[in-house]
């Protein structure tokens, strides 16, 4: 006879104490206690041997495929089991998926009050996996779907959870009520964002910034022709071009004609 730690029916039990430990962690608002238990309570129903599980059943050990470890995540079979179970071993397994299923759809619980959406949804369909009936799982499936943005899948897994369960009618109907109106306020933000993008990417140019270049470069190209007209008067009248951006000055020299230069020079006489 194999030991108690290899007892299948051992290993449930613990896994349900451990389970059990991890609700009242929950209740008491213990989260992190709570998921470490019932992971604890998963590890107990991982590995069980479906050879010791069939010998149980009444089955021959000796004419049974050779051991497998289940990984706790799909749905424990016992091999070489035809049409005609026996109905002990069908208890016996519907009672570990239903213990697996409570576990996960209640690890979801847990995330969802983390917010930790990703692992409560992945939880949920664990959960649901294990036994489609777990109504708590889809409603908390729902839940995560909408709060991670996929709103669609959201309401249709809600919708189909309340054609299956309309004695939670109520509960039902207020979260596709609120997946909704989040919805709603979610896009109402995001056109708000979008059209303030919009209007500040079109919004012209004020007045003093489009009317400062075209004054200064007038007043340039003014202060320029006049420079320049400076410029070729004073080298007309010497002979040479001033450098470039000197200040002009007037240089006293005035062309006149001859018989005013006489009429100068008596006047200068007579004085």
């Amino acid at each position: 006879m194999a030991y108690a730690g290899n007892d299948p029916l051992q290993k449930i039990e613990t896994a349900k104490i451990k389970k059990e430990e991890a609700d009242n962690a929950f209740k008491q608002g213990n989260l992190q206690t709570a998921l470490l238990k019932y992971h604890e309570a998963l590890m107990y129903l991982q590995g069980l041997d479906k050879n010791m599980l069939n010998a149980m059943s009444g089955g021959s050990s000796a004419k049974s495929p050779p051991a497998e470890v289940s990984d706790g995540e799909d749905e424990i079979e016992t091999p070489g089991v035809k049409a005609r179970k026996e109905e002990p071993e069908k208890k016996e397994l519907s009672e570990v998926d239903d213990l697996l299923s409570k576990i996960y759809s209640n690890q979801s619980a847990c995330h969802i009050k983390k917010q930790n959406w990703k692992r409560a949804l992945e939880t949920a369909e664990k959960s649901m996996s294990k036994n489609p009936e777990n109504f708590k799982a889809q409603f908390r499936k729902g839940k995560a779907l909408a709060e991670l943005g996929y709103v669609e899948k959201s309401l249709a897994t809600l919708e189909e959870l309340l054609k299956k369960n309309p004695a939670d009618q109520a509960s039902i109907n207020a979260e596709i009520a609120r997946v909704k109106a989040a919805d709603r306020e979610r896009e109402k933000k995001h056109n708000q964002k979008f059209k303030g993008f919009l209007n500040k990417k079109t919004a012209p140019k004020s007045f003093d910034s489009v009317s400062s270049t075209p004054s200064n470069t007038s007043s340039s190209s003014v202060q320029s022709t006049e420079s320049e007209a400076s410029t070729a008067s004073v080298a007309s009248s010497t002979g040479t071009v001033p450098a470039p951006n000197a200040t002009l000055e007037p240089s006293g020299l005035v062309e006149v004609s001859e018989e005013e230069f006489e009429k100068a020079k008596r006047a200068n006489a007579r004085a």
